[in-house]
């Protein structure tokens, strides 16, 4: 194979120069890098790395991204007007901008297509089979991952089968519960209202309403009738009193007093 042929020309270079003395050990490894180098480039090849941005396509191109552009505005536009001029507006950009993409991706399969037909040699032929493939996937690099027992998997059936495993037991997993203890209430029962409180709740509302009504609260503004210090009078039955001292107080020749609304509360 290629890298053990590499590992055999690499051992012999490495006896030669140990047998000659005329270099230092400075230059001895700089050409040893650069045989290395030189070497593995012709024996293995050089590979490209993965897509630095995995989510953009090859045939992703400035006149696709601006038909798709375009189609999303009109589709929002749409949204908001619901129109049929708008609608038939952004049908027509949705088929310009499906049109524009399977023209990219045609043109850049036919690359690959023209690639496979010039293969020189079998190992070309796999390498553009294979970036037919990862090109055809919904994600170009998968992370690596362990399994349970902390091992790594680098492979996609191995990751595919630990994901599978791990779902299965996130989502079937069953855990232990505890039935609740029947615990005593903290309140009784609610009793039924009877007659009584029907009736003693009626009574000090009539009572409420009536004593208000006498004090004059409920009395409108501007309505002839009693003010407030007749019916503190009525309420503690002075008007004979009041009479009598009128009475008195007349033959005297003297004004008599009202008495003050705090003496008579």
């Amino acid at each position: 194979m290629e890298g053990d042929r590499l590992i055999e020309e690499m051992l012999d270079y490495v006896n030669k120069e140990l047998e000659s003395d005329n270099h230092t050990a400075e230059t001895m490894w700089n050409s040893f890098q650069d045989h290395c180098t030189q070497r593995a480039s012709k024996e293995l090849g050089v590979s490209k790395g993965p897509l630095k941005n995995n989510k953009k396509a090859k045939w992703w191109q400035s006149q696709v991204e601006n038909k798709v552009k375009e189609k999303k505005y009109l589709f929002k536009t749409w949204q908001r007007s619901s129109s049929n001029e708008d609608l038939e507006r952004y049908r027509v950009a949705k088929k310009a901008a499906k049109r524009e993409v399977a023209r990219a991706r045609a043109q850049h399969d036919e690359k690959i297509y023209s690639r496979l037909e010039k293969a020189k040699d079998d190992r070309e032929l796999f390498r553009t089979a294979r970036l037919r493939f990862t090109n055809s996937m919904d994600v170009r690099s998968t992370k690596y991952i362990k399994n349970k027992d902390g091992n790594l998997l680098t492979s996609n059936a191995d990751i595919n089968a630990r994901w599978r495993e791990y779902y299965s037991q996130l989502l079937n997993e069953t855990f232990p519960s505890v039935t609740p203890e029947n615990l005593a209430a903290t309140e009784g029962p609610i009793q039924e209202i009877c007659p009584e409180e029907v009736e003693i709740a009626r009574s000090a509302i009539i009572g409420k309403q009536y004593h208000r009504a006498r004090i004059g609260d409920r009395r409108p503004k501007n309505q002839p009738g009693q003010n407030r210090v007749s019916t503190v009078l009525l309420s503690h039955n002075q008007p004979a009193n009041l009479c009598e001292n009128s009475k008195s107080q007349a033959e005297g020749s003297r004004p008599f007093q009202i008495p003050r609304l705090c003496d008579l509360q």
